[in-house]
């Protein structure tokens, strides 16, 4: 069931590479953005974000399809 959610493997490791990498860069930019809202920037959109690329990055690793299908 979940398998069939995912990209093949190596899309779905550069879906997850660039969402760590925007979470990443959100939290970098907000880490020197002094406005008020910055901490729930980086706490729910940075984190998100990274949280969210490691999440599906462990998915694919226990139920991707690791064959190339070319």
């Amino acid at each position: 069931m979940i398998a069939s959610l995912l990209l093949p493997f190596d899309k779905g490791v550069r879906l997850a590479g660039g969402l760590i990498l925007a979470g990443f860069v959100i939290e970098l930019v907000t880490l020197f953005w002094t406005h008020p809202t910055s901490i729930i920037w980086y706490m729910t959109i940075g984190l998100g974000l990274l949280m969210l690329g490691v999440f599906y990055y462990i998915l694919l690793l226990f139920w991707g399809n690791r064959s190339s299908q070319e």
